[in-house]
Order: structure tokens, then C-alpha cells, then sequence
């Protein structure tokens, strides 16, 4: 038996004949262009100032629109007046009986004999040497105090404000001799109170106030920081 003197090269057997396989070189992905670019490449100055000019300029014109569309459809001789809690019940019944009694439904009212807690019998208060007295005139409900020009005279509340804890009242001034009995001139809230739970009448100083006010200061009940 003779053998064959003549190297054999394992690189020119086939991979099965040495009992194993050459791994394979992975082919070189063809590079995309479509791949290696950005999707949503990022707004610039302009693309941005389009966008927020379409976002907030639309609402507006709209907005505009409607308001102009209502503006010219108002009648000229058109005027805005009062229509009272049963024109809006009409819609909203369900919100209307939840409102009623509650506390912003009696937080203003006329003063009548209903909506009045204080006792106006000749009832007196003292406060920094003034003495001050609620007191009725047949319906009207008056209270005598110092004025503006610091002579005491009466003045005929108009209006309650508030049931709890207190219940202040108003007055009016600077009515002119031809406004109509409905309507009603300016109105001062006057410092002296009625004390719902206590039941007496008592003077409501102003936040760090514990001296007598003068008429021509701004905190004095008939002024214009206590409207």
C-alpha cells in the first residue's frame, strides 16, 4: 500500500469533507437613502410662524365672524334691559330651584319687612362718641348717623346685604330729582350692622381701624373706598 507523498490543502477539499463549514461572509446591505433620512425633519422659522399663524389666526376670525354676524343682527333701536330670574328659569329649571334660598340668591335684597333681620325699634349703638339709632317711618327703614359733612340725619335703607353672620344695609345718595321711582342712584354700605346670630346691632370697623373716621376719609362709610 503506498501513500500519496503529496500534500493535500484542506482549502481545496469541500467544506463536508473535513467535517465542518466555512461560515459565510454576510453580504453588504445596499445602502437607502429613503432610510437614512429623517421622517419629520424639524420646523424652521418660517414653517413655524405658518403653523402658530393657522393654529391662533382660524379661532380668531371665527370668533370674529360670529361676534360681527350678532353685532348687526341687534335691531337699532334695540335696548338691553332687564328680564329677571323667571326668563332664565324658562331654560334652566333644574339650576333655578338649586339657586333659590341659597346664599348669593339672598345676598341683595330689598328691604322690606321679609328681607330685614335687624331690629329697627329705636334700637341704639354707640361708637366712638357717636350714638347712632335704627328707628321705621311707617314701611321705610331709616338710620340715624353721622353724614358726610358730619351732622347726624336720617337715611332710608334700600337694599339688605347678606342674612349670615351679619346683614349690613344700604343707602342711597346723589339721586337726581328726575331719575324714575324704579331706579335706584348710587349706593353706600353703612358701617353699622345687625349681628344675625347675636341679635344686636353693632359698628363694623374697617381691617386695622380702631380710631374714629372723618368724613373726608376714604374709609368713612359715605366715601368712595366703602361702596
Amino acid at each position: 500500500m503506498y501513500w500519496s507523498q503529496t500534500p493535500i490543502s484542506l482549502n481545496r477539499l469541500p467544506p463536508s469533507a473535513v467535517g465542518f463549514s466555512m461560515p459565510k461572509r454576510p453580504k453588504s446591505a445596499k445602502p437607502n437613502p429613503a432610510a437614512d433620512s429623517d421622517p419629520s425633519p424639524p420646523l424652521n422659522n418660517r414653517n413655524r410662524f405658518a403653523f402658530w399663524l393657522i393654529f391662533l389666526g382660524l379661532p380668531l376670525l371665527a370668533t370674529g365672524y360670529l361676534a360681527a354676524d350678532w353685532w348687526v343682527g341687534i335691531p337699532p333701536e334695540a335696548q338691553a334691559t332687564y328680564v329677571g330670574r323667571q326668563t332664565c328659569a324658562e331654560c334652566h329649571v333644574a339650576e333655578m330651584k338649586k339657586w333659590e334660598d341659597s346664599d348669593h340668591d339672598l345676598a341683595i335684597n330689598l328691604a322690606t319687612d321679609e328681607t330685614v333681620l335687624g331690629d329697627f325699634n329705636d334700637v341704639e349703638v354707640k361708637h366712638y362718641g357717636i350714638l347712632s339709632r335704627i328707628h321705621r317711618d311707617g314701611d321705610r327703614f331709616l338710620v340715624h348717623t353721622e353724614g358726610p359733612d358730619r351732622l347726624m340725619m336720617d337715611f332710608e335703607v334700600k337694599y339688605v346685604f347678606g342674612v349670615g353672620p351679619l346683614q349690613q344695609y344700604m343707602v342711597e345718595f346723589d339721586r337726581p330729582a328726575n331719575m324714575p321711582e324704579d331706579e335706584i342712584a348710587r349706593l353706600q354700605v353703612l358701617r353699622l350692622s345687625w349681628d344675625a346670630e347675636k341679635e344686636e346691632l353693632f359698628y363694623l370697623s374697617p381691617p386695622d381701624v380702631d380710631e374714629k373716621l372723618g368724613p373726608n376719609d376714604p374709609l368713612h362709610w359715605t366715601r368712595s373706598a366703602q361702596i
